[in-house]
């Protein structure tokens, strides 16, 4: 019987996971790779219905002893992985599978990282673990050889088309959120629940084009102003502007010997640099003092 997905798209991990199941071979866990908001973690979820038997409006729920959910935005802690582990110990409630979904295993931290291979080595009873990630290189090689990889692409425009037109989204709205989810349909939805989220891109979009426009003393007055969000939201501004890069949305700017690659591997370099702690208007300062519009002659 194959699952009933409630994502959207990602036809070939579905037919994988559909054959797998239909022929008994599920591994024992899966890495799900691919960007931010593409649907791995609901197709996570209902792969985690289908194996725990909820049918009708039954829903997973984290009081379910046979699920668990670690799902946060920050560092996973050892502390959690010993959690998990403990819940793992126990026989499963319906004789079936216990099912553990990790989103953003890359936050796993050196400890918890070790932990949790620990758990893979030597599970207790019928488990399957789903992982999703971003950045697959932040995980400990001993930890990616361990499971089994699913890639995801960026949602297509025909399917972003779809999911908005069945929110009854047309018009100027559509196409502010067609061109600032960058074929995401789990940021489309954030930008749908969330004026303020919508507000903010918009904006940064905008700072995003004045920025490539050169002017260094106008930059440098801008990084100080950037630095003074918190380190959370400056990390989602600089996301939101790598997938700007990414998109080559600068191609509107007028100067067409800007330097993409080397903004763009900037911008990955000040996130890693913020991963470290390291003084956010240094980082910022050391960002825009990299922009050189012109090619040196």
């Amino acid at each position: 019987m194959n699952i009933s997905w409630n994502t959207i798209g990602h036809k070939l991990p579905k037919d994988y996971l559909n054959n797998a199941i239909a022929s008994n071979k599920l591994s024992q866990a899966y890495l799900f790779v691919g960007p931010e908001g593409v649907g791995k973690t609901t197709l996570a979820l209902d792969l985690a219905s289908f194996l725990l038997k909820k049918t009708g409006n039954a829903k997973l729920n984290e009081a379910d002893p046979d699920f668990i959910l670690i799902d946060q935005t920050e560092e996973i802690k050892i502390s959690q992985i010993r959690a998990l582990k403990q819940k793992l110990s126990f026989r499963s409630m319906t004789g079936g599978k216990k099912i553990a979904v990790v989103t953003g295993a890359e936050k796993l931290n050196k400890e918890s990282a070790n932990a949790f291979l620990k758990i893979l080595e030597e599970p207790s009873g019928d488990v399957v673990f789903l992982l999703t990630t971003s950045v697959p290189g932040k995980l400990p090689s001993t930890v990616l050889s361990r499971t089994q990889k699913l890639y995801f692409s960026r949602n297509s425009k025909i399917e972003l088309d779809e999911f908005l037109d069945s929110k009854g989204i047309s018009g100027k709205l559509k196409k502010q959120i067609l061109e600032l989810s960058f074929g995401r349909i789990g940021f489309a939805y954030r930008l749908l629940e969330d004026k303020e989220l919508m507000r903010e891109c918009l904006e940064w979009k905008k700072k995003f084009a004045k920025a490539l426009e050169g002017n260094t003393g106008e930059n440098l007055i801008f990084s100080s102003l950037l630095a003074k969000n918190e380190t959370v939201k400056l990390n989602e501004i600089l996301n939101f502007w790598l997938m700007l890069a990414d998109d080559h949305l600068v191609e509107s700017i007028s100067n067409q010997n800007f330097k993409f690659k080397e903004f763009f591997l900037s911008i990955e370099t000040s996130l890693q640099d913020l991963e470290r702690n390291l003084n956010k208007k240094l980082i910022l300062d050391n960002l825009f003092l990299q922009i050189n519009p012109y090619e040196q002659t």
